[in-house]
């Protein structure tokens, strides 16, 4: 295992370089990615979310550090 797999062992992510997992880590990986846009119907700016990474199975705890992480955004 590599060391970014033993870190998302340990829970979900916000900074993952998914180039030092391996393929058979690759395909445990889950992302939750959100990109906000503005249009006429939308006010404010537009941007980006934090981007959680974390391991099949830890969906609920990701959705927990997703909504701690981008609270304010």
């Amino acid at each position: 295992m590599t060391e970014v797999y033993d870190l998302l062992t340990t829970g979900p992510q916000t900074q993952v370089d998914v180039s030092r997992l391996n393929f058979g880590e690759r395909q445990e990986l889950c992302r939750i990615s959100v990109t906000r846009t503005s249009d006429v119907t939308n006010i404010g700016e537009s941007g980006d979310f934090s981007t959680i990474y974390y391991l099949d199975g830890d969906e609920r705890l990701a959705a927990a550090v997703f909504v701690d992480e981008n609270r304010n955004s």
